[in-house]
């Protein structure tokens, strides 16, 4: 999962892979991580259940939600 798919590449997004990573087609950006953008929350409270999304690369029109069960 890339919280930051669809935002276009920074110079060091090019930089050689290192060998390290988890895996030959996923690398975690070096400098993203820092940034304060568009963090994911999830919280599953024994009431209630909430997501907090970043959703800006989506029009109202592209976004939908469905409840299964009693969540």
């Amino acid at each position: 999962f890339d919280q930051f798919f669809g935002e276009g590449l920074f110079e060091y997004d090019l930089l050689p892979l290192f060998s390290s990573t988890i895996s030959p087609y996923y690398r975690q950006s070096l400098f993203r991580s820092v940034l304060e953008s568009g963090i994911s929350e999830v919280r599953s409270d024994r009431d209630k259940f909430t997501i907090m999304l970043d959703v800006k690369h989506f029009s109202p029109e592209d976004l939908s939600v469905k409840i299964i069960d009693d969540f």
